[in-house]
């Protein structure tokens, strides 16, 4: 293999290496901001429940259903795990298990649970208004899903894209690199053809390849001079 297929390969490698890195962080991050959005609004929506307890009498004003945004499920949990109020497109079955109810009733929790195969984000809080009663608010992944994985689809289009391009740069300028030794290589078959004393034109570049051309030069008129020495 050539060496500037070998430093294609090499930039390859490390730019997918590189961009996998990165687009794991992005995404880690994006999923981490979407979640805390969604907690917060978790807690507005279960904030809202208190408003259908009575601050006098302490009854339910409406315990048939909480009147909430659809996409959003909210759940009045009694003492013995029996939900009593339910939002509109609630089932009127507990979203916990038992043990997750009695870990809500110490303080509030998040957590994500499975509701009818998918998943849905959950917070559950004690219920201030009855003791041992919790509430509870879930709303589905789906849509922060569905967001986190069309960015997954775009970065490796991207990310392909981006390892393309880092490899016929890095094959370019491999090939730019090695130009001028692939020019003294020639000029040296040709003198090596020759029966002349010539020698190499040094770039003016004042870099390892002029280095490597004077150098190679003075090795040329070492082997002039001893051939010369030979014929006298």
């Amino acid at each position: 293999m050539s060496i500037r297929l070998r430093l294609a390969v090499a930039f390859a490698l490390i730019a997918a290496i590189l961009f996998a890195i990165g687009g794991w962080l992005f995404v880690d991050s994006l999923s981490t901001s979407l979640l805390s959005n969604i907690d917060a609004q978790l807690a507005a929506q279960a904030a809202q429940a208190y408003q259908y307890v009575s601050p006098t009498t302490g009854a339910l004003s409406n315990p048939t259903h909480l009147n909430n945004r659809l996409e959003y499920i909210v759940q009045l949990v009694d003492s013995s795990g029996q939900v009593v109020a339910s939002s509109g497109d609630a089932e009127r079955r507990a979203i916990l298990t038992p043990s997750q109810l009695s870990g809500a009733r110490q303080g509030r929790i998040f957590l994500t649970a499975t509701r009818d195969g998918e998943p849905v984000r959950v917070l559950a809080e004690p219920f201030a208004s009855r003791p041992g009663w919790v509430v509870v608010a879930g709303v589905s992944l789906e849509t922060r899903d569905a967001t986190l994985h069309q960015v997954e689809i775009e970065l490796i289009v991207g990310g392909i894209a981006f390892v393309v391009a880092a490899a016929l740069g890095a094959f370019a300028l491999g090939t730019a690199a090695l130009r001028p030794v692939e020019r003294l290589r020639r000029e040296a078959a040709a003198l090596s053809r020759s029966e002349g004393t010539g020698t190499m034109a040094v770039p003016g570049t004042h870099d390892e390849v002029a280095a490597l051309a004077e150098t190679m030069n003075d090795l040329l008129v070492g082997i002039h001079g001893a051939l010369q020495r030979e014929r006298n």
